[in-house]
C-alpha cells in the first residue's frame, strides 16, 4: 500500500484490498483509524510519524485484527517514497501474512516442550526403577554370598534364604 505524508491511503494492490475485504477505491482517502481497530491504528500511525521524521525504514511484526474479526500476524516493511527531486511523497509498505509460519513455530515449541517433559519423566522413572531394582538385588547378592560361608548355622541359612526370597518377591 501507499500513503501520503498525512498517512492517508493513496493506493494499494489487490492483495491488500482483498485482505481488508474492500476495494482499492474504498481504501483510498482513508487512514488506519478508518480501517483498523483503534489500538492497531495508533501503532501504525506512530510508525508512520517515526519513519517520516527519522527517514529510516521500519520493519515490524504485529497481530492485526481485520474488520471481519480475523487475526493475522503481519510482517511489514515501511519505507519512504520520493519524487524525482527527492521530495518525500509518502510511505510505501509491503506486508506479508506470516500467521501460518508463526502457528507452525508455536506447534514446534509445544512439541519440543512435551518432548523435554517426556524426557525428564523418563529419566526420573529410570532413576526410580534403578533404585527399586538395585536395593533388592543388593540384598539377594549379599545374602547369597553369605550362604557360601562355612560357619553359618542352619537357622542363619534359613534366615538368609528368607531374606533372599523376600527380596526376590520385592523385585
Amino acid at each position: 500500500f501507499f500513503k501520503d505524508v498525512n498517512s492517508n491511503y493513496v493506493g494499494c494492490n489487490k492483495a491488500f484490498a482483498d485482505f481488508l475485504g474492500m476495494t482499492e477505491k474504498n481504501i483510498i482517502g482513508h487512514n488506519d483509524f478508518d480501517l483498523f481497530a483503534k489500538e492497531a491504528a495508533e501503532v501504525y500511525h506512530e510508525n508512520d510519524r517515526k519513519i517520516l521524521g527519522d527517514k529510516i525504514p521500519i520493519r515490524s511484526e504485529e497481530w492485526t485484527v481485520f474488520p471481519d474479526g480475523s487475526r493475522k500476524l503481519l510482517d511489514t516493511v515501511k519505507v519512504l517514497y520520493t519524487d524525482a527531486r527527492g521530495e518525500v511523497l509518502g510511505i510505501m509498505a509491503l506486508s506479508r501474512d506470516i500467521t501460518e509460519k508463526e502457528e507452525i513455530q508455536e506447534q514446534f515449541r509445544i512439541a519440543k516442550e512435551k518432548a523435554e517433559e517426556s524426557d525428564r519423566l523418563k529419566t526420573a522413572f529410570l532413576a526410580n526403577m534403578s533404585h527399586e531394582i538395585r536395593t533388592p538385588m543388593n540384598s539377594i547378592i549379599g545374602f547369597s554370598t553369605l550362604l557360601g560361608e562355612d560357619y553359618l548355622t542352619e537357622s542363619e541359612k534359613a534366615e538368609y534364604i528368607q531374606h533372599i526370597n523376600h527380596s526376590g518377591e520385592s523385585l
